[in-house]
Formats: C-alpha cells, structure tokens, sequence
C-alpha cells in the first residue's frame, strides 16, 4: 500500500504542471475568456481604448472582462445602447458598462449574472429599461441571435427559482477537472506554440485621436464614443430620422405589444426583490 502511494505520488508534480499551464494558456477560454475579446478585455483592464468596436462580440465580452477583473465594479451599467454612453465621469465609484447593443430581456440578466457568477456583485446596478424587455413576444428578441438564452435559462433556475424553463445544470467541478485533462494540456501546448503572425488583434487608439476616428470606440470603462460622422451630423438629418421613426407603423420591437407581460413583470419584480435583499441598490 505504501509502494503504491508513493507511485502515485510521483504523478503529483506532473497533475500541478499541467493544471498550470492549462489554466494560464486557457485554449479554449474556460477560465479567462478566449481569442480577441480576451484580448480586448486584458487592454482594457490595462487602461486602453480600442477601434472598432463593431469587431468585438460585445456579449461575449462582456464574460471576458468578468473572468479577467479582480474587484467588482461598484456601478454597473446594464441595458442597449441607449445606455452604453454612460462612462465613468456619471460616478466617483468604480463603473463598468456592460451595455449591447439591441440588448432583449436575455442581455438584461444575463449582463448581472456574468459578474455575480464570478462573485463580483456591483453596489449599484443602473438599468436602462426599454420597453420591449416587458415584452414576451417572439419580435422582442434580438433577430440575429446575438443574446444567450440558455444562461437566462439558468439564471432564472439558479438564483430565482423558475422550473419552468429547462437548461442544463452547470457542472462546475466539470471545468476544473479540465486542468488534468491531457487533451486539454496538449491543446494549451498546442496553442501556445502555434503561428500567431496572421491573428487580428484589438487595435488599441490614444484619446488624441477618437475626436477624428472612423470607428466606434471601446472605453476602458466598457462605454463606447461613436464615430465622428454619427456625432457630428448635421440636426436636420437627425430630426428627420427621429420623425420617420416616430410615425411608422411598426417601431422596431414593439409589433403587437399593447400591454406588460404579466411573466416578464413578475420575474422582474422578483429579480429586484432579490438584488435589494443583497443589498445591491437599483437604478432604473
């Protein structure tokens, strides 16, 4: 018996190896995030501003800069776009916006979720409340698929108790146990060494030259600056638009909806109830 716990103790500096390397090189994104929105959120954290915007998966992002930050904001933005201008200049608190673009009812939960999963719960969340997130109709939905419905799915199941929408239980030991997994080591090897001269990488501005940029920016803080042609419009092409949009048929989202959804304001009500009795103040 003790022969045998010797064998095996000899396999304990090799485990610690791999479970190091595995989780600093993190091929396939389990604990820092992966590919460009990793490498945005690791600029970002540093204090950089990136062009182009439109290139980054702002969701996704979003789960990046959790898995990456070390404290919780004590502000945190959450909403559409409405919302993503909203920088750290609105608080002396520490501010993160977590705001997307077309955010549905989904992104709602789903941008606190990320940060309470990692236990990084905000002193305020600040919502930017559009109608359509009272909406339970199929057009209140982000048409391209962009927002995650599964983890909605298990926030609802997890942290306030809906059975009625069916997700997969996470398996957290599931992730870790991938630290010892030598397809994973190998993969991290793999990754490590491969060519990286043909990758696109985040391009990171001087805010010297957003005044002049072509492209959407990406805050350190997670706001955004639009482009000069979209800040600086002339108002009577503005006004234009805000009349056309105003007297269509149909705004956008809005087709059919003639009342609140009694389940999306009773799961909202409940969510609120829960983040007050955290101690988390809400901002609508």
């Amino acid at each position: 018996m003790f022969k045998l716990i010797r064998k095996l103790a000899l396999f304990i500096p090799i485990l610690a190896l791999m479970a190091v390397v595995s989780y600093r090189i993190d091929p396939s994104g389990l604990f820092w995030g992966a590919g460009f929105e990793r490498m945005a959120s690791e600029m970002m954290l540093d204090g950089q501003y990136i062009a182009g915007y439109e290139r980054l998966d702002g969701r996704l992002l979003n789960e990046t800069y959790a898995k990456n930050i070390k404290d919780a904001p004590q502000v945190l933005i959450d909403g559409s776009s409405r919302v993503m201008l909203i920088d750290s200049s609105f608080s002396e608190k520490t501010l993160y916006n977590a705001g997307n673009v077309a955010a549905d009812v989904y992104d709602m939960y789903n941008a606190y979720y990320i940060f309470e999963k990692e236990g990084l719960e905000p002193e305020i969340l600040f919502l930017g409340l559009d109608p359509w997130l009272f909406s339970d109709g199929k057009e209140a939905i982000d048409k391209f698929g962009r927002s995650n419905p599964r983890m909605y799915a298990e926030f609802m199941g997890e942290e306030l108790g809906y059975t009625d929408l069916a997700y997969e239980k996470p398996n957290k030991l599931k992730k870790y146990l991938a630290l010892i997994d030598p397809s994973y080591f190998q993969g991290a090897v793999k990754y490590y060494f491969r060519d990286k001269s043909t990758d696109v990488e985040p391009e990171a501005v001087t805010p010297e030259e957003i005044e002049n940029l072509q492209d959407i920016v990406k805050c350190p803080d997670g706001s955004i600056i639009y482009d000069v042609y979209f800040r600086t419009r002339p108002q009577g092409e503005v006004d234009n638009d805000a009349m056309i949009a105003a007297t269509v048929e149909y705004i956008a989202r809005l087709e059919g909806f003639d009342k609140i959804s009694e389940s999306c304001r009773e799961r909202f009500i409940k969510f609120i109830d829960s983040l007050q009795a955290k101690g988390i103040k809400a901002i609508f």
